[in-house]
Protein backbone atom coordinates (compact mmCIF):
# COMPACT_ATOMS: atom_id res chain seq x y z
CA UNK A 1 0.00 0.00 0.00
CA UNK A 2 2.82 2.36 0.88
CA UNK A 3 4.55 1.49 -2.37
CA UNK A 4 1.49 2.36 -4.37
CA UNK A 5 1.12 5.70 -2.63
CA UNK A 6 4.75 6.57 -3.31
CA UNK A 7 4.29 5.61 -6.95
CA UNK A 8 1.28 7.94 -7.30
CA UNK A 9 3.20 10.74 -5.63
CA UNK A 10 6.14 10.18 -7.98
CA UNK A 11 3.83 10.23 -11.04
CA UNK A 12 2.13 13.42 -9.79
CA UNK A 13 5.50 15.18 -9.42
CA UNK A 14 6.55 14.03 -12.87
CA UNK A 15 3.35 15.41 -14.39
CA UNK A 16 3.92 18.73 -12.60
CA UNK A 17 7.43 18.93 -14.05
CA UNK A 18 6.18 18.26 -17.57
CA UNK A 19 3.29 20.73 -17.02
CA UNK A 20 0.55 18.20 -17.68
CA UNK A 21 -1.13 19.45 -14.51
CA UNK A 22 -1.05 23.06 -13.42
CA UNK A 23 -0.83 23.93 -9.75
CA UNK A 24 -3.77 26.00 -8.49
CA UNK A 25 -3.28 29.77 -9.00
CA UNK A 26 -3.87 32.30 -6.27
CA UNK A 27 -4.94 35.97 -6.62
CA UNK A 28 -6.78 37.87 -9.35
CA UNK A 29 -5.79 38.48 -12.93
CA UNK A 30 -5.49 41.98 -14.33
CA UNK A 31 -8.70 41.51 -16.36
CA UNK A 32 -10.66 40.53 -13.23
CA UNK A 33 -9.38 43.59 -11.38
CA UNK A 34 -10.29 45.91 -14.29
CA UNK A 35 -13.79 44.43 -14.58
CA UNK A 36 -14.29 44.93 -10.84
CA UNK A 37 -13.18 48.57 -11.08
CA UNK A 38 -15.54 49.24 -14.01
CA UNK A 39 -18.47 47.72 -12.11
CA UNK A 40 -17.67 49.78 -9.01
CA UNK A 41 -17.49 52.96 -11.15
CA UNK A 42 -20.92 52.24 -12.66
CA UNK A 43 -22.45 51.65 -9.22
CA UNK A 44 -20.81 54.87 -7.98
CA UNK A 45 -22.29 56.87 -10.86
CA UNK A 46 -25.77 55.50 -10.14
CA UNK A 47 -25.53 56.48 -6.47
CA UNK A 48 -24.14 59.92 -7.32
CA UNK A 49 -27.02 60.71 -9.68
CA UNK A 50 -29.53 59.44 -7.09
CA UNK A 51 -27.99 61.79 -4.50
CA UNK A 52 -28.27 64.73 -6.91
CA UNK A 53 -31.99 64.06 -7.44
CA UNK A 54 -32.48 63.75 -3.70
CA UNK A 55 -30.71 67.07 -3.15
CA UNK A 56 -32.92 68.82 -5.72
CA UNK A 57 -36.05 67.33 -4.18
CA UNK A 58 -34.95 68.48 -0.73
CA UNK A 59 -34.40 72.01 -2.03
CA UNK A 60 -37.88 72.07 -3.62
CA UNK A 61 -39.53 70.79 -0.45
CA UNK A 62 -37.66 73.35 1.64
CA UNK A 63 -38.81 76.21 -0.62
CA UNK A 64 -42.42 74.93 -0.65
CA UNK A 65 -42.39 74.64 3.13
CA UNK A 66 -41.12 78.21 3.45
CA UNK A 67 -43.79 79.44 0.99
CA UNK A 68 -46.45 77.66 3.03
CA UNK A 69 -45.26 79.37 6.21
CA UNK A 70 -45.30 82.77 4.46
CA UNK A 71 -48.88 82.07 3.24
CA UNK A 72 -49.94 81.09 6.77
CA UNK A 73 -48.41 84.32 8.05
CA UNK A 74 -50.47 86.27 5.47
CA UNK A 75 -53.63 84.46 6.62
CA UNK A 76 -52.88 85.49 10.20
CA UNK A 77 -52.32 89.09 9.07
CA UNK A 78 -55.69 89.01 7.30
CA UNK A 79 -57.48 87.61 10.37
CA UNK A 80 -55.82 90.26 12.52
CA UNK A 81 -57.00 93.02 10.17
CA UNK A 82 -60.59 91.76 10.37
CA UNK A 83 -60.39 91.43 14.19
CA UNK A 84 -59.03 95.00 14.57
CA UNK A 85 -61.91 96.41 12.58
CA UNK A 86 -59.87 97.11 9.45
CA UNK A 87 -62.31 95.06 7.36
CA UNK A 88 -62.63 97.79 4.71
CA UNK A 89 -58.82 97.93 4.31
CA UNK A 90 -58.74 94.35 2.98
CA UNK A 91 -58.17 94.96 -0.74
CA UNK A 92 -56.46 93.37 -3.75
CA UNK A 93 -52.68 93.24 -3.50
CA UNK A 94 -52.65 94.62 0.04
CA UNK A 95 -50.01 92.06 1.02
CA UNK A 96 -46.67 92.97 2.48
CA UNK A 97 -43.29 92.64 0.79
CA UNK A 98 -41.06 89.58 1.12
CA UNK A 99 -37.45 89.20 -0.09
CA UNK A 100 -37.89 85.71 -1.61
CA UNK A 101 -41.57 85.50 -2.53
CA UNK A 102 -44.14 87.51 -4.49
CA UNK A 103 -47.33 87.75 -2.40
CA UNK A 104 -50.66 88.74 -3.92
CA UNK A 105 -54.16 89.02 -2.49
CA UNK A 106 -57.24 88.73 -4.68
CA UNK A 107 -60.31 89.88 -2.79
CA UNK A 108 -63.89 89.04 -3.74
CA UNK A 109 -66.64 90.91 -1.86
CA UNK A 110 -69.86 89.11 -0.86
CA UNK A 111 -73.18 90.37 0.39
CA UNK A 112 -76.47 88.84 1.52
CA UNK A 113 -79.34 89.09 -0.98
CA UNK A 114 -83.06 89.47 -0.15
CA UNK A 115 -83.47 85.68 -0.03
CA UNK A 116 -80.80 85.47 2.70
CA UNK A 117 -78.16 83.85 0.46
CA UNK A 118 -74.53 84.89 0.22
CA UNK A 119 -73.77 86.24 -3.28
CA UNK A 120 -71.04 88.31 -4.91
CA UNK A 121 -71.48 91.96 -4.11
CA UNK A 122 -72.10 94.49 -6.82
CA UNK A 123 -70.91 98.07 -6.74
CA UNK A 124 -72.72 99.95 -4.00
CA UNK A 125 -73.85 96.82 -2.07
CA UNK A 126 -73.04 96.42 1.61
CA UNK A 127 -70.15 93.95 2.00
CA UNK A 128 -70.60 91.36 4.76
CA UNK A 129 -67.92 88.87 3.75
CA UNK A 130 -64.64 88.95 1.88
CA UNK A 131 -63.03 85.94 0.24
CA UNK A 132 -59.29 86.42 -0.09
CA UNK A 133 -57.11 84.21 -2.29
CA UNK A 134 -53.53 84.54 -1.11
CA UNK A 135 -50.86 83.42 -3.59
CA UNK A 136 -47.25 83.10 -2.51
CA UNK A 137 -44.87 82.43 -5.44
CA UNK A 138 -41.09 82.15 -5.32
CA UNK A 139 -39.36 84.95 -7.21
CA UNK A 140 -36.76 82.81 -8.99
CA UNK A 141 -38.26 79.29 -8.94
CA UNK A 142 -41.47 79.94 -10.85
CA UNK A 143 -42.82 76.40 -10.29
CA UNK A 144 -42.98 76.90 -6.52
CA UNK A 145 -46.16 78.57 -5.25
CA UNK A 146 -48.75 78.13 -2.50
CA UNK A 147 -52.37 79.29 -2.55
CA UNK A 148 -54.58 79.86 0.51
CA UNK A 149 -58.24 80.89 0.39
CA UNK A 150 -59.92 82.37 3.45
CA UNK A 151 -63.23 84.12 4.10
CA UNK A 152 -63.46 86.82 6.73
CA UNK A 153 -66.19 89.10 7.97
CA UNK A 154 -66.23 92.27 10.03
CA UNK A 155 -65.95 91.92 13.79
Amino acid sequence: MEKQRLKHLYLYKQMLKRKFIRPPESGFTLIEVLIGLVLMAIVGLVFTSALQFTGRDYQTVRLLNRASRVATSEVETLKDMAARGDFTDIKNNAAGAHPEYNITWEVTDYTINSAGKVVKAKTGDDVYLKEVTITVAHKTHKDISVVRIIRVGPR
